[in-house]
């Protein structure tokens, strides 16, 4: 389990991902478990349907390759012969400068410096460069015991004005070195970060599209809030 914790004017709260168990108090608490694996609902929690999508990292290379669409299979194989480097340890300031200019121009919520900090040595950073310029990065959190790596951010340069079909290549090519990167620390399981099934959103439909295309299975592990944090998240507190 990994354990976030945070404030918000004054009041805390917590996250708790990947917890199997729930702890009795925290009922009472701001608490959420986000992607709960417990056997039980926590009581009094207020369900959050969540889907993801896993990738079984517990395979070799080929195997892995073998379940994604053939045309991103491609993308990756192009993208080893096209000068890109993989960069883990990214700063978390430079990360966050990357992500903004991405989020501005998608019109999406940006990051906090501090939600960063909070994952602490959970949160791990890559980049796919090119000729030193960032074209797509990644955000993950690991959790070792449970051997997952989750996505968190993602976020690539199109914004920048550099070909978009290679932007695209690059980020496919970040997702596959990560994964390399993960097995090779022994976690067994990539989990995508969401997935949005039966969704009439065309955006939403587009990510779905992408995911799908390196052949994760579908995995529904929900959400559950406190009555306290499910009220103060309607009030912004996320």
């Amino acid at each position: 389990m990994i354990l976030v914790k945070r404030s918000m004017h004054g009041v805390p709260y917590s996250q708790k991902w990947f917890a199997r168990c729930r702890a009795g108090t925290d009922v009472f608490g701001f608490t959420a478990y986000y992607q709960y694996l417990g056997t039980s609902a926590p009581f009094l929690f207020i369900r959050r349907p969540f889907t993801t999508m896993h990738i079984d990292l517990q395979r070799d290379p080929e195997s892995i390759q073998a379940d994604m669409q053939k045309a991103v299979r491609y993308k990756i194989r192009r993208a080893e012969n096209e000068g890109l480097r993989w960069e883990a340890g990214v700063g978390p300031n430079d990360f966050a400068a990357f992500h903004d200019a991405f989020a501005r121009e998608k019109g999406i919520e940006g990051i906090d410096l501090r939600r960063i900090a909070s994952f602490g040595s959970a949160l791990f950073l890559s980049r796919a460069t090119q000729n030193g310029r960032a074209l797509a990065q990644h955000a993950h959190l690991v959790d070792e015991k449970e051997s997952r790596a989750r996505l968190v951010y993602s976020s690539s340069g199109r914004f920048e004005g550099t070909d978009p079909a290679l932007v695209g290549r690059a980020n496919r090519w970040c997702h596959w070195k990560d994964m390399n990167h993960f097995r090779q620390m022994g976690i067994r399981t990539y989990d995508m970060g969401g997935f949005a099934p039966q969704t009439k959103d065309r955006t939403l439909e587009g990510i779905n599209e992408f995911k799908k295309g390196f052949g994760g299975v579908e995995i529904r592990e929900d959400h559950w809030l406190s009555p306290l944090y499910c009220l103060a998240s309607l009030a912004g507190a996320r």
